[in-house]
């Protein structure tokens, strides 16, 4: 046979030597580089995508641009507040740290992560909507499996601060704890919702409902659901007034915000072992809290007739002893759940560049409103606005759900609307 091949091969013309050689190496060449892909390349990007930072809309701004123009076109009508974002002509290139104006957002994962949140270590951790898998970036930038199991339609995640566990919520009202460690699940009750973590991470609270207000309990267990124990009777109380958060002392866990007017609400704080505490009076409706890292103070957002029903933030003392003394406006419009705090003195949050009418009572309004990031001194309410988050080109298009800091507090994460997560430095 081999005789056979080397015959045929030398009467064969020069020129259709030259050819079949060519196409040989051509398939050697591509079978090789898809080797080389599939085994070094392919496996560190399973489900979110990375964009490089030039990847942005070009041509020129003109020379001026009107926010209110930007917002219409994203079908938000604007009332009478109509800020004015001066662009010049030419671009102008972000600062690579904030330093007080537009600054770079680096993308660390430019689109399909949901339920973002950092472990301990500072990697990034996340929930990817489209495989069902939760996934880790790690030190290197590579993104690898967080567990082998597939979690389908996963509409609601409560991460463990210790990061070795979440909670998971279906759809159907089915939740558990996931252990990712052992990678075991854990059945919760389907009556529980709005679930809060224990700042060391080994106990929940959260809300119990059923159809039957007499079995309505704000219920304390263990993550895995053992040991539940019912701390507060909740009957037929609206449980969009009880905002589950447990304090860094571990002795309370919830608000429970009482209307006592057209304008002003009383908080009452929810003892762990239904010990009595003394109340927050807030000049407004809509009370959501966080508490400080020491719990020395509460920053929460309310909303009333003299802002048109926007949310305003507010601090005020959180200890036992203090508790709403400093009672303060910040005079910036956000949600706290779009602040972080950096330490027991300091917050940085993102607000958004304009509000709606209202905004306060239906959150969709700012949807997909750009927000800017303020620190913010805790001790004695003074703001800065530190950074405007931009693309490469220097244009403003994030819409943050979550802020998030580095353990080294270098770098300020922000959680995008779209699913994206970008960096933004801070030293």
């Amino acid at each position: 046979m081999f005789n056979k091949i080397r015959s045929w091969w030398q009467n064969i013309n020069e020129n259709y030597k030259r050819i079949i050689l060519s196409v040989l190496f051509g398939i050697t060449v591509i079978i090789l580089a898809y080797g080389i892909y599939y085994v070094f390349f392919r496996a560190q990007f399973p489900s979110a995508t990375r964009e490089p930072i030039e990847r942005q809309p070009t041509g020129t701004l003109p020379p001026t641009t009107d926010i209110r123009e930007i917002l219409r076109e994203r079908g938000i009508q604007v009332g009478e507040e109509k800020p004015t974002l001066p662009i010049s002509g030419e671009v102008t290139l972000p600062d690579i740290i904030a330093e007080g104006g537009k600054t770079l957002a680096v993308p660390a994962i430019y689109s399909g992560a949901d339920s973002v949140t950092l472990d301990p270590e500072g990697n990034i951790a996340y929930y990817s909507e489209s495989e069902g898998k939760f996934y880790t970036i790690d030190s290197s930038g590579r993104i690898i499996e967080k567990s082998s199991a597939v979690f389908k339609n996963v509409s609601d995640v409560s991460w463990s601060p210790n990061g070795d566990g979440a909670i998971l919520e279906f759809p159907d009202g089915t939740n558990f704890f996931y252990d990712f460690a052992r990678e075991r699940a854990f059945t919760l009750p389907k009556e529980a919702q709005d679930f809060s973590f224990s700042k060391t991470g080994d106990a929940i609270a959260y809300e119990f409902i059923t159809e039957n207000p007499d079995n309505n309990w704000l219920v304390v267990s263990a993550p895995t659901g053992e040991a539940p124990r019912a701390v507060e009777h909740i009957g037929e109380s609206n449980t969009d007034d009880i905002v589950v958060e447990w304090s860094p002392d571990d002795t309370k866990v919830a608000f429970f915000r009482s209307s006592t007017g057209l304008t002003s609400d009383e908080v009452l704080l929810i003892g762990k072992n239904q010990e009595n505490f003394s109340s927050l009076k807030v000049s407004g409706q809509g009370f959501d809290g966080l508490w400080s890292e020491d719990g020395e103070f509460i920053l929460y957002n309310i909303y009333n007739p003299e802002t048109g029903y926007r949310p305003e933030l507010w601090i005020t003392r959180g200890s036992d002893d203090d508790l709403g003394v400093g009672n303060k406006s910040l005079g910036l419009r956000t949600w706290v759940d779009k602040c972080a705090f950096s330490n027991s003195e300091i917050a940085y949050c993102a607000v958004p560049l304009y509000l709606e009418e209202g905004s306060g009572i239906y959150k969709d309004l700012a949807q997909t409103v750009p927000d800017t990031i303020y620190k913010i001194n805790l001790q004695n309410g003074f703001k800065e606005e530190i950074a405007i988050p931009t693309n490469s080109l220097g244009v403003s298009l994030y819409t943050a759900k979550k802020l998030m800091l580095s353990p080294d507090l270098s770098i300020l994460y922000l959680t995008d609307a779209n699913g994206g997560v970008y960096e933004i430095r801070l030293k």
